[in-house]
């Protein structure tokens, strides 16, 4: 009998939820100001991106230098002695980063918090998460990095489009 999805995948499944609630612990005993030092998406984030004249290509290749390398990373760490570890490491690490930018988001702008969060982590952050599963499934051999890639320049593309036409306005 096949397994499923699930059954198969079940450590990752549980992993995520408790990086999230780890991040959003550590969030909240640094406290505000701390969060206010991290910059993560406040407020001046959001006149500095309004007060730059900047075009989506800019933005895009802003994006995609930084984003980019993150792929780099993971497909010389998959291919790597750390294989094995690759899927927890990226569980934990995606789950302690969207506790720490939800609880961050959350102190910062009350209930507002979920719009941006929304549109600022989880449209792209999916994305992004899909392209590093299809790292994972070996049935595609070597032509499953060239899939991720394109999926990863999909999160690039949309990462840019919603930082450039709708992050400015949601974070004022």
């Amino acid at each position: 009998m096949k397994k499923s999805f699930f059954n198969k995948n079940i450590k990752y499944i549980c992993l995520f939820p408790i990086a999230i609630i780890l991040g959003a612990i550590f969030v909240n005993f640094a406290g505000i100001e701390l969060v206010k030092k991290w910059d993560i998406l406040t407020p001046d984030f959001g006149l500095r991106m309004l007060s730059v004249d900047i075009d989506f290509t800019t933005m895009f290749l802003e994006v995609f230098l930084t984003r980019i390398k993150y792929w780099i990373v993971i497909c010389v760490l998959f291919n790597s002695y750390f294989e094995e570890y690759m899927p927890n490491v990226i569980c934990g690490y995606c789950g302690i980063a969207t506790g720490i930018i939800a609880s961050s988001l959350c102190m910062q702008y009350g209930l507002k918090y979920l719009w941006i969060f929304a549109t600022g982590v989880v449209c792209h952050g999916s994305v992004y998460i899909f392209s590093i599963y299809f790292i994972c499934l070996e049935n595609f051999g070597k032509s499953r990095y060239f899939m991720s890639l394109l999926i990863w320049v999909i999160g690039i593309l949309l990462e840019s489009f919603i930082y450039y036409r709708f992050m400015p306005g949601l974070l004022l």
